[in-house]
């Protein structure tokens, strides 16, 4: 449960991106399904939405206008150059998604991309956004919902649709946390690329295993790395928990290892 929901009107990222944003996409997507709809017109939408994305989580914050004289913002060339570089990668990985369903049918990547979103909350609550992090929780699951749903539907229909809402609301989350909490860009950007390992099961010598298998393999392969950063920041969390403490204080661990 969250500790406390974003308000209205949206003037925080959290508010923008759930009132703004996850609503954008989920409209395109639904758009994108409508029968004989131009897929090119929903990429243009859909780059928009990359490029934009960003842009309107940061809105209104010392990264973009002057608030603190002691931090000022990015410099134009900067601004254009971090907030297309983002929107550049969301709109690769995104299409690259799209483009593996399209060509194999694969209806286990979405589930691959729900557990990253998971694994990205859980690593955004240890790394000081905790709202952020259970922001991303109830997405992740409402996506893995729609991911098995799918795994037994007879002719499954737009699998890339939830790519589409996996993939910004996972972006959403890193640009939350790596901003507005303590997530690490490496940590970050390992989450962010984790997603393009679906691609592995499709390399020679794999492709010719039973559709089911590959799809196994993808969450497999997928959530290796997700793991291992989540590790990481809870490792870091507990030693920055350590050396913060005070002589005779508890710490973590005397808490889990307390028996009344």
């Amino acid at each position: 449960m969250l500790v406390e929901m974003p308000h209205w009107p949206p003037k925080d990222d959290q508010a923008r991106f759930l009132y703004v944003l996850l609503p954008v996409v989920l409209a395109v997507e639904v758009l994108a399904a409508i029968p004989k709809s131009p897929r090119w017109m929903a990429w243009v939408l859909r780059g928009v939405i990359a490029f934009g994305a960003a842009r309107l989580l940061l809105h209104n914050t010392l990264y973009l206008v002057e608030s603190d004289p002691d931090n000022p913002p990015w410099p134009t060339q900067t601004m254009v150059l971090i907030l297309g570089g983002m929107g550049g990668a969301l709109l690769a990985v995104w299409g690259a998604l799209a483009c593996l369903i399209h060509r194999t049918g694969d209806r286990f990547a979405p589930l691959a991309l729900s557990g990253v979103c998971a694994g990205s909350a859980a690593t955004l609550m240890m790394s000081g956004y905790l709202t952020g992090g259970q922001v991303g929780l109830p997405i992740a699951f409402a996506l893995a919902g729609g991911a098995l749903v799918w795994l037994v539907v007879p002719q499954p229909r737009n699998l890339s649709g939830l790519v589409g809402i996996g993939m910004v609301g996972l972006f959403g989350l890193l640009i939350m946390g790596r901003f507005f909490g303590k997530l690490t860009t490496p940590h970050a950007a390992i989450l962010f690329a984790a997603p393009l390992l679906c691609w592995l099961p499709e390399l020679p010598g794999v492709r010719g295993l039973w559709p089911w298998l590959r799809g196994v393999l993808r969450v497999v392969v997928v959530m290796v790395p997700v793991v291992i950063v989540g590790a990481h920041a809870k490792q870091t969390l507990d030693e920055d928990s350590k050396s913060n403490s005070r002589p005779g204080e508890p710490t973590r661990d005397d808490y889990g290892n307390f028996q009344p």
